[in-house]
């Protein structure tokens, strides 16, 4: 803020059910907004975000292109492993069927 002389104000990511009826009133409270994947999702579906601007992103930095109105920011992924000194592959993937 110093630096632009631009007011920040910090909210919470409130629920759709808020953003919703923000809205409506026309009494939204924020320019932009964080929000967890699924809750954006939903959000796009729903109408509920403007369109990006993507001229002012840098698209081939981007690992995962953005949508209409949404750029996702950061990506978390999963796996499953093993230790093979500690149990046969055999046994590992027995217990993996289990799990799927």
């Amino acid at each position: 803020m110093a630096e632009t002389g631009i007011h920040v104000t910090m909210v919470d990511t409130p629920d759709l059910a808020k953003v919703k009826a923000q809205i409506l009133s026309g009494n939204v409270e924020w320019d932009l907004f964080d929000s967890p994947g699924p809750l954006a999702a939903t959000g796009s579906r729903e109408g509920y975000w403007e369109a990006l601007d993507t001229s002012r992103l840098p698209l081939s930095e981007l690992s995962v292109q953005p949508t209409h109105d949404l750029a996702p920011f950061f990506l978390t992924a999963g796996g499953i492993a093993y230790d093979p000194k500690r149990i046969s592959r055999g046994a590992a993937s027995a217990q993996l069927r289990g799990i799927l």
